[in-house]
């Protein structure tokens, strides 16, 4: 018997559909996870730059103390072979060279000549200097130089630092390796200068103890920030900060402020204990009233005019909101169990029905039949809920396509309805239908409209109780044709129906065992929606629940059949059909 081979070559033909399925699945969401950390990456070093300004903000704060937190900063981020600074400093420039790949001297001369020349083509911005100092302080730190090495700058980026409409100094990042640097990096590096120029200029026209306030100028960023004195009074919070807490108030106190936070962690303390060790506290998956999720760092703020102890002078509490990136990895671990407790048991019946026949070679002729039967059966669900998962990936890539052709939908929505005969007869479920019996011909898709109407009546199954009613309607009205499908269920909430067209959203917590990929509607909405026509649920929680949608008619199409006269669906045509008949 070959039933066995046939078997295991469309199991391994099956599975290496699914391999390749989840392996360009996987490729996807590798490069746009690659993509993702890079945009991390890049806010990470953002931050870093901006919280370690913040840290050591105060009006000494020079252009070289600047630069070199910037260039400290780019070190993990951005590959190079020098990185330096030339700096405008009390009539003298300096120029400053770290070595992170082995370079002769000849390359840092050229990196030098190279930032003069970009200094001195900003002349406009000298604010009236007739020229640049000849004499140049050179410090120079990192890899030893190497006199045998015969590279040169094959790549490089001068960024400018100008403070008040005034150049002060410039940074540059020079590598051997050509072509390293591209419009990406360029838009980051002037994005942070940018930044970095508008900080300081803004330092330079305020007092000494107002430059706390200066968080006032991110609050351009997604994360929620502000910061307290050594009382805890807060002394700046932007509004991404108000929006996650919930303070409504201009000027909140701190308490006001944690309302909205667990009382478990103590946050209050938590900020004094920051100033009071001088420490960053860093806080996990804290969750507040209204269900978003967030990181928290409390960082101490120091005082960098005390000479002799760096002494915090209060504290900055950032807060990063964390829910979705939680929500997107708490579906994709449902959705996988969801996928293998779907295709574990057909595969375990098949399995069971294989050995069966296999093993048992006195099998009466009819058990071999039913057996077969069964790997039948549960092979036709498995493609099924492949092929559920591909609909999935080409609606998100735009890429579902319908073979429309002119039918009876009236056919097409009756059949679907004899095929849950035998299943509400099992359940004792009233399954009812009224169809308008001079529906048009209409062009559509049959198998995938069977589709959305088969998924439509295995949800009211799932959720339908013994002794409970599903009734099928159809109706022509405004030149579109309307199938609702209503049950007795237990209906949908109403704050949570807005997500059951939703990917692998399941709103029901049932108690029949009933499950499912979360799927099924939101391919019934792309099919619908491909068609030209809309879907829509109207449900009362503890009470009904009734799926309708629509799809276009051409009513100059001819009826599917003509009834002699004083036939009772003539009759019923002249009264005129009701959708609540």
């Amino acid at each position: 018997m070959q039933l066995p081979l046939l078997i295991a070559i469309f199991a391994v033909l099956f599975f290496g559909i699914l391999a390749i399925y989840f392996s360009l699945k996987e490729t996807k969401i590798n490069q746009a996870l690659k993509e993702k950390e890079k945009k991390y990456r890049h806010k990470l070093c953002e931050t870093a730059i901006l919280e370690e300004i913040l840290e050591n903000i105060n009006n000494s704060l020079d252009i070289e103390k600047t630069i070199n937190i910037i260039i400290n900063n780019l070190d993990a981020f951005f590959p190079y072979s020098t990185a330096s600074s030339l700096i405008l400093k009390n009539d003298r420039l300096i120029f400053k060279t770290k070595i992170k790949e082995p370079v002769n001297t000849a390359f840092i001369k050229q990196v030098k000549d190279n930032m003069l020349k970009s200094m001195q083509s900003s002349q406009p911005l000298l604010a009236g200097e007739v020229g640049l100092p000849e004499s140049i302080e050179e410090k120079i730190n990192g890899v030893t130089l190497n006199g045998n090495n015969n590279s040169s700058p094959s790549s490089f980026l001068n960024i400018p630092l100008i403070v008040n409409e005034k150049i002060q100094g410039i940074f540059n990042m020079s590598s051997k390796k050509p072509h390293i640097y591209r419009e990406e990096e360029m838009t980051f590096l002037y994005k942070i200068s940018g930044l970095i120029s508008h900080t300081l200029s803004y330092i330079q026209e305020i007092p000494i103890r107002e430059n706390g306030k200066l968080i006032s100028l991110i609050t351009s960023l997604e994360d929620g920030v502000f910061m307290v004195d050594v009382n805890s009074q807060i002394t700046a919070i932007n509004k991404t900060a108000k929006d996650f807490l919930n303070i409504q108030k201009d000027n909140p106190t701190i308490t006001q402020a944690l309302t909205s936070l667990p009382n478990s962690y103590n946050f209050s303390g938590k900020i004094k204990e920051a100033i009071t060790l001088n420490q960053k506290i860093e806080e996990k998956d804290i969750q507040n009233n209204n269900g978003k999720i967030f990181d928290i760092t409390i960082t101490p703020i120091l005082d960098v005019l005390e000479k002799k102890e760096l002494k915090a002078i209060g504290a900055s509490f950032l807060i990063h909101d964390v829910t979705l990136e939680k929500s997107l990895s708490k579906m994709k671990d449902d959705f996988t169990n969801i996928i293998v407790h779907e295709l574990r048991s057909p595969l375990t019946s098949i399995k069971a029905s294989t050995e069966m026949l296999t093993e048992q070679n006195n099998l009466a002729e009819e058990n071999k039949k039913s057996l077969i039967s069964i790997i039948n059966n549960q092979t036709t669900k498995m493609l099924e809920e492949v092929a559920t998962i591909l609909d999935a990936s080409k609606l998100d890539n735009g890429l579902f396509t319908i073979q429309k052709t002119q039918g009876d939908l009236e056919n097409t929505i009756e059949d679907t309805i004899e095929s849950f005969r035998i299943t509400a007869q099992k359940k004792s479920i009233n399954l009812i239908s009224h169809i308008d019996p001079f529906l048009p011909q209409v062009k559509f898709d049959s198998y995938h409209i069977r589709r959305c109407i088969s998924n439509l009546l295995s949800n009211s199954f799932k959720f339908t109780p013994e002794g409970g009613t599903i009734t099928v309607r159809a109706w022509l009205a405004s030149k579109k044709i309307f199938v609702s499908v209503s049950d007795t269920g237990s209906g949908i909430p109403i704050e949570k129906q807005h997500l059951l067209f939703s990917k692998f959203t399941q709103i029901h917590n049932n108690t029949n065992g009933a499950t499912g990929t979360g799927l099924g509607l939101y391919i019934a909405k792309g099919i619908i929606e491909t068609h030209g026509g809309t879907i829509s649920l109207k449900s009362e929680p503890n009470k009904d629940t009734t799926f309708t949608f629509n799809i276009p008619a051409d009513i100059t199409l001819q009826p599917p059949t003509t009834l002699p006269a004083g036939s009772p669906s003539i009759a019923l045509a002249k009264e005129g059909f009701s959708p609540t008949s």
